[in-house]
C-alpha cells in the first residue's frame, strides 16, 4: 500500500543535491543521523534519511510528532 506522503517522499528522492546536503550537515554538525521530513501539526514522516547511528528511520517511517525538534519549535 502506498503511503500517505508517498508523493513527497518520492519528491525528495528525485533531488539530486540531498546527498551532497547531507554530507556538509554531517561535516559541520558531526552529527550521524540527517534527515528531510514532512513535517504536520499531527505527523512527522521521513522522507530522506543519511543514518549512521543505526537509528533505523527508513523514508516513509514516522516518530510521534510530539517527542520532535519539531513539535517544539512549532
Amino acid at each position: 500500500m502506498p503511503h500517505e506522503f508517498q508523493a513527497d517522499i518520492d519528491a525528495i528522492a528525485d533531488i539530486a543535491a540531498v546527498s551532497s546536503i547531507f554530507d556538509v550537515i554531517r561535516q559541520t554538525t558531526g552529527m550521524g543521523f540527517v534527515a528531510v521530513d514532512r513535517v504536520t501539526e499531527g505527523r512527522w514522516v521521513a522522507c530522506e534519511v543519511f543514518d549512521n547511528i543505526d537509528f533505523s528511520l527508513k523514508p516513509g517511517d514516522e516518530l510521534q510528532v510530539e517527542t520532535t525538534i519539531c513539535h517544539e519549535i512549532r
